[in-house]
């Protein structure tokens, strides 16, 4: 399990995700909580997710919107 969490929200929101990672390949792959915080925060195809780990099971979440909506913006 992982937290998803914006790193300057006056909320904090955050969201427990199911991580599993593959060690040969280290790779990872999200799922249990993913559609939620998909939902959450509107993502669409194009948009660009980027995962900054902050702790060992901590990532900040930064997105920013496909060129349509060019504007980055951060989760609240």
């Amino acid at each position: 399990m992982v937290t998803l969490k914006h790193p300057g929200s006056d909320q904090r929101r955050s969201w427990a995700v199911k991580m599993f990672t593959y060690e040969p390949e280290k790779r990872g792959k999200l799922c249990g909580g993913w559609a939620k915080f998909v939902a959450d925060n509107s993502l669409r195809v194009g948009d660009v997710i980027i995962f900054e780990l902050v702790d060992t099971s901590v990532f900040h979440v930064h997105i920013f919107r496909s060129s349509s909506r060019a504007t980055p913006i951060e989760i609240e």
